[in-house]
């Protein structure tokens, strides 16, 4: 979770400097992250008649896990360096990545997970 004071200061920045800010959630956050866990169901009829009485891995985090919090702070941790981003020395939670302006003015954009 991204600090307050990491928020006051980027959104003073972007308002100094005329930056667009935009806000964004993850519906079902936990969802979207591979999990380390094994978690097994043995397939009902809800998956339909070949697959009934089989076992099935499931590959996504679940609430309540043990390590659900850890498997989903990486996840989006290694999209975020997938997409370029650098991490800030000051806080865990805040990304930078140098951009362009249209007018060539060099900036970064930053994003608070």
């Amino acid at each position: 979770m991204v600090s307050k004071e990491s928020i006051c200061i980027t959104l003073t920045y972007a308002a100094l400097h005329d930056f667009d800010v935009r806000a964004a959630d993850i519906k079902n956050a936990y969802l979207q992250a591979p999990t380390t866990e094994k978690h097994y169901v043995i397939c009902g009829a809800e998956f339909g008649i070949d697959n009934q009485g089989k076992i099935a891995l499931i590959r996504r985090e679940l609430y309540g896990g043990k390590v659900a919090g850890r498997d989903f702070r990486h996840h989006p941790r290694s999209c975020m360096k997938h997409l370029g981003f650098e991490l800030s020395k000051a806080d865990p939670d805040v990304w930078f990545l140098d951009a362009k302006r249209k007018n060539g003015e060099i900036m970064y954009e930053c994003i608070l997970l």
